[in-house]
């Protein structure tokens, strides 16, 4: 299978803080990676590193055979919105949006027309099983109907990396049990997914995990 993700020597530091300490692994196409560990253990970081939002102070990392540090500022940016789908726990869904406008922002920042982007956002919000919330704005929508919001904003620009930071922390058990199912349906579709988690239950849902400590990486038997 081919690599979707390579972190070679991977480090951050911030001080004297190594959040992430030469960290060494592959992630293959289709995986659904879960990053396990304690709070503070460079979760976090190592997904913004993965996502080029973080620049490494050592070693590098490759996505799709992209080494993100050849890249400036600009070209992360266009690399990250046309192959990258980002998923958060607070959902950063903009307030005066409905839902499908929502969807539609990725393919604006990439130069589309709003007229333009309403049949494919809300055809992505079928897909998450809101098609007949396409109209509402998020006040409007529960935490769980936000989250597949940005479940189907992640899936805009048709990435085939799909980073998540905690997206079932602010959710009770029943709802993220069905945002993981979804994570599990893109990767049976060919899509790689990564998603940092403390919690067991949704590392449960992974096909292999990556544990964290002190900002050092280790990879134990698969899930």
């Amino acid at each position: 299978m081919s690599i979707s993700i390579r972190a070679i020597d991977l480090s951050c530091q911030f001080g004297q803080v190594h959040a992430v300490d030469r960290a060494n692994f592959t992630v293959s196409v289709g995986d659904f990676v879960a990053v396990e560990g304690p709070s503070g253990s460079g979760k976090s970081t190592l997904l913004n590193l993965i996502g080029g939002l973080e620049p490494p102070t050592g070693g590098r990392v490759e996505v799709a055979g992209t080494e993100l540090s050849t890249l400036d500022e600009r070209e992360r940016t266009t690399f990250r919105r046309r192959h990258i789908g980002m998923i958060f726990q607070l959902y950063d869904l903009l307030p005066t949006l409905n839902a499908w406008q929502n969807v539609a922002v990725p393919a604006l920042l990439d130069g589309g027309k709003l007229k333009d982007l309403q049949a494919s956002s809300t055809e992505l919000l079928k897909r998450v099983g809101l098609q007949d919330r396409a109209d509402h704005k998020p006040s409007e929508l529960s935490g769980g109907e936000q989250q597949r919001v940005a479940i189907a904003r992640a899936l805009m620009n048709d990435p085939q990396l799909i980073l998540a930071d905690e997206p079932t922390g602010a959710l009770d058990s029943v709802t993220g049990d069905d945002i993981l199912g979804l994570l599990q349906s893109l990767c049976e579709d060919g899509r790689t997914v990564v998603m940092v988690t403390h919690a067991a239950r949704a590392a449960a849902y992974a096909t292999r995990s990556l544990r964290m400590l002190d900002g050092a990486v280790t990879e134990p038997a698969a899930v």
